[in-house]
């Protein structure tokens, strides 16, 4: 990953410390001198992942969105991740995990709706004021 980070903003990869990715931020350790150019360069700029990004998943893929031709979407829009091959069972359950990581926030205009996985669920984000349409389908969730 300290590879493609310092490669996405043009910077030596000895620039790139510690990364550190938590459930709502991402710390960075960049060299002083090259802190200013990494943060304009990456200021807005969405990642995908592969994978789950916080899952201490080494094969994870930090992606630029332009390069979504190379997720495995067979595999994240499939609806079962079992497999008799160990590796192959793991490959899939990971990939199924894939994200789009967004910086602070993503606004509202970019919505199109929700899906949920009971009745409970749609009538509690409908309290919240959730205008959008709600569809239920529970497979698309783990349980």
């Amino acid at each position: 990953m300290h590879g493609k980070l310092a490669g996405a903003v043009r910077v030596p990869r000895e620039s790139i410390g510690a990364i550190k990715v938590m459930l709502k931020k991402t710390f960075v350790g960049v060299a002083e001198n090259d802190a200013e150019t990494v943060l304009e360069k990456l200021h807005g700029i969405r990642f995908l992942a592969d994978r789950n990004a916080a899952g201490g998943d080494r094969w994870v893929r930090f992606l630029h969105p332009r390069q979504w031709r190379l997720l495995d979407f067979d595999r994240i829009y499939s609806m079962d991740w079992r497999d008799t091959d160990r590796f192959e069972y793991y490959d899939k359950k990971r990939k199924k995990c894939a994200e789009v990581l967004v910086p602070h926030c993503v606004e509202p205009r970019y919505l199109t709706g929700a899906y949920v996985v009971d009745r409970p669920a749609s009538a509690r984000l409908r309290d919240f004021g959730f205008a959008l349409p709600i569809s239920i389908d529970p497979a698309l969730f783990f349980h």
